[in-house]
């Protein structure tokens, strides 16, 4: 109870942090099996049909990206965006617990270093939030933890949204480059594909501001608002 939040809050994100690296290609693997197949014409609608090939399973899903080295695309987003979620999400909540709890106690200890005036209009306030707040200890959690959940997908949303495009995107080759070999002593060009590099968060978060504009940094906010009931209710 002596820490401050903010020690909370980094030993909580440092904490999410480190579990999201550690099981991110489970998380990969469920975007991946979520992925909506692209649109396709009513030919390989029939040639699909013909062949019946059965979905592709997870340990299949698994093994194809484990083939592509590609495990771990977009696990230092995914874990940038998780380190400050944890954060905001911790401090948040300790920060509110604390406030809610001075003021149920009637800010006693606060109270007595103000004026005679300053102290019976901030105990007209305590009365009227005392009324307000919840009097179980539960109902106190509940409505802290909803109010962090509601700061946290105002101000995580976007980077969320920035994941998600790299954790669904597919490395594309980049143009080709001509590269000089020697053959039958003639010297001839050679195309080489190499790939493009992943894009880094911020870079994604830019690239969404600039296609699609500001406002779809925020696109699923009220889905995600709609979501915050399932942390707080645990």
């Amino acid at each position: 109870k002596g820490l401050p939040p903010s020690a909370h809050a980094i030993s909580g994100a440092v904490g999410g942090a480190f579990a999201t690296w550690l099981f991110y290609p489970l998380e990969l693997l469920r975007v991946e099996m979520q992925k909506t197949p692209p649109p396709s014409s009513q030919e390989d609608d029939e040639n699909i049909k013909h062949d019946n090939e059965p979905p592709e399973t997870n340990l299949e899903c698994f093994i194809r990206l484990y083939k592509k080295q590609a495990l771990y695309r977009g696990a230092s987003a995914m874990v940038t965006t998780m380190l400050i979620s944890s954060y905001i999400t911790f401090f948040a909540l300790e920060s509110i617990r604390r406030s809610m709890a001075t003021l149920k106690q009637g800010g006693q200890q606060s109270n007595r270093q103000q004026h005679t005036r300053q102290i019976h209009q901030l105990q007209n306030h305590i009365k009227f939030l005392n009324y307000i707040l919840p009097k179980s200890k539960m109902g106190s959690s509940l409505l802290a933890s909803t109010i962090t959940g509601v700061i946290n997908v105002f101000l995580t949303t976007p980077l969320w949204n920035g994941t998600r495009r790299i954790m669904e995107s597919d490395p594309q080759p980049s143009k080709p480059i001509l590269l000089p070999c020697i053959n039958d002593e003639k010297q001839v060009n050679i195309s080489v594909l190499s790939i493009k590099p992943e894009p880094n968060l911020w870079e994604m978060m830019y690239q969404i501001r600039k296609d699609e504009g500001t406002l779809q940094l925020w696109h699923g906010t009220v889905s995600s608002l709609l979501l915050v009931s399932n942390p707080a209710i645990q």
